[in-house]
């Protein structure tokens, strides 16, 4: 699941005016102003916070979110549901 980044309003309380418009999906996904889950985590703690860390997380992270984890340094990912 994606979402603004911290400090701004919800897609669904009109946050990203992307996620609100009509235009086709791939238009909206150059310009939507969304976040993956663990790109905010690391924007929110700091890689120098996040190192070494553990990351609790409620499905199974894609491939863009792996690559920051790696790159992040995170220990451990614990999830919820989605790939085992």
């Amino acid at each position: 699941m994606v979402g603004t980044p911290g400090r701004i309003q919800n897609c669904y309380e009109g946050g990203c005016i992307w996620c609100q418009s009509p235009l086709e999906s791939e238009s909206k996904s150059k310009n939507c102003y969304c976040v993956h889950p663990i790109e905010n985590i690391l924007l929110e703690a700091g890689i120098k916070n996040a190192k070494g860390g553990t990351v609790y997380v409620t499905e199974f992270p894609c491939i863009w979110c792996t690559k920051l984890i790696i790159g992040g340094g995170v220990a451990r990912v614990v999830y919820l549901k989605g790939e085992d």
